[in-house]
């Protein structure tokens, strides 16, 4: 949790510092992204960064807090692969805010169960599961975020696996162009170029520099 809490400090620092946006993590133009959100650990420090940020401005605490919830709401992102971890962090985040003394109600915090490393291309990725409906309105809420959303912040704390390989034409498409670099440019072997912690950092920076072209990385 301690690493969780600095992170999210040193993004919004670097918001504020770098990039010129006054109010960091607490400006409404920020959205943030955990692509592998877990339990949930990362959303909560980020909400929980909030609710200091604006009672240390002195507003009153149940503003705070709403602002926390709205922020949960609308721009903090969390994506999940697995179907136990989503739903724990759809639990967890809801303790944690009836903990702060506010509840999402019916509306749905915007965490989504989907594969991260896939879906970024409008004209590829996955198209939804005809058997479940929902899974398929699943995927295309995610893909808003994927492909719509002005995200700034990506940050989390990524699986890592050395032998796995990118399954995926889309994947493998976008890890080649890392590979043909390393090779050419920089003249280092692409041996487990293809671990899923450089698979996520690829699709990262590909958030960035693509679709939002600037904002901030922080994997630990």
């Amino acid at each position: 949790r301690e690493i969780a809490d600095y992170q999210v400090a040193r993004a919004h620092h670097h918001l504020v510092s770098t990039l010129g946006i006054a109010e960091g993590l607490a400006d409404s133009s920020v959205y943030l992204l955990d692509p592998a959100v877990g339990t949930g650990t990362y959303l909560i420090a980020a909400c929980d960064f909030l609710v200091k940020y604006h009672t240390d401005n002195h507003e009153p605490r149940s503003v705070a807090v709403q602002r926390a919830l709205d922020a949960l709401l609308t721009r903090f992102v969390g994506f999940e692969v697995l179907p136990s971890a989503f739903i724990i962090c759809h639990l967890h985040l809801t303790r944690h805010l009836h903990s702060l003394g506010t509840d999402p109600g019916d509306k749905r915090l915007r965490v989504y169960l989907t594969n991260s490393l896939t879906g970024w291309d409008k004209n590829g990725g996955p198209h939804g599961f005809t058997l479940f409906p929902e899974l398929e309105e699943e995927l295309r809420d995610a893909a808003v975020a994927k492909q719509s959303d002005p995200i700034l912040v990506v940050l989390g704390n990524p699986p890592w696996f050395g032998y796995s390989t990118a399954e995926t034409e889309e994947e493998r498409k976008m890890m080649a162009e890392w590979s043909k670099e390393s090779t050419t440019t920089w003249g280092l072997r692409k041996h487990r170029l293809n671990d899923l912690y450089v698979r996520f950092w690829r699709i990262a920076i590909h958030r960035i520099t693509t679709l939002t072209q600037r904002g901030v990385v922080s994997f630990i």
